[in-house]
């Protein structure tokens, strides 16, 4: 059971005043949940306090730069989608290659791999549909997708007449030393 819960803002200067709630209230491992740039400025008002628990992030609220940044040099973010950095597949080497080319010379990070996977994900769709493309059709390959993990980029994935299933899997990325890296490779951790 979480020991502490806050509402922050985007908006908001400093978090010093979570950051000591959540320290005098114990709080070993702490997610925030919001962007990129939010974590990181929480993370700088925490190690001010001397205080730096184990950022536990979801994906999406972390970009390449994090671990480079101070108190989130070792994050543990997971994600549904497969690690951006420390994994070599087929499926990865496409999306390496396709990011060097037009990732404009920036780090991938999870919204670059949430994107590549989702256009993969609409592409097997739509091969699937052949040339009777449309809304119906794609919606009907999508639901024959159970336990698809689209050649590695994502968690199993299953989809149904009532939208798709909770995901039961998650990829992890630890930082270490100021960079990514996945201690688990392409395989993800599943309850």
């Amino acid at each position: 059971e979480p020991t502490y819960r806050a509402s922050i803002s985007l908006a908001q200067q400093d978090f010093t005043s979570e950051c000591i709630q959540a320290r005098n209230a114990g709080v070993e491992i702490f997610s925030v949940v919001a962007d990129p740039n939010t974590v990181q400025r929480v993370a700088a008002s925490c190690q001010r306090q001397n205080y730096e628990p184990q950022y536990l992030q979801p994906g999406a609220t972390v970009d390449a730069e994090t671990v480079s940044q101070p108190g989130l040099q070792n994050a543990l973010v997971q994600a549904f989608m497969f690690p951006f950095a420390g994994v070599s597949t087929p499926a990865v080497n496409d999306f390496k290659k396709t990011w060097e080319r037009y990732g404009g010379a920036k780090n991938p990070g999870p919204p670059a791999t949430q994107g590549w996977a989702a256009s993969k994900i609409f592409e097997t769709a739509a091969k699937a549909a052949g040339d009777d493309l449309s809304r119906k059709t794609l919606v009907n390959q999508l639901y024959k997708f159970d336990d698809e993990t689209f050649n590695g980029l994502t968690v199993p994935l299953s989809y149904g007449s009532k939208g798709t299933e909770d995901a039961s899997c998650v990829f992890y990325l630890r930082g270490r030393e100021g960079k990514w890296n996945a201690p688990n490779g392409n395989e993800p951790i599943c309850w």
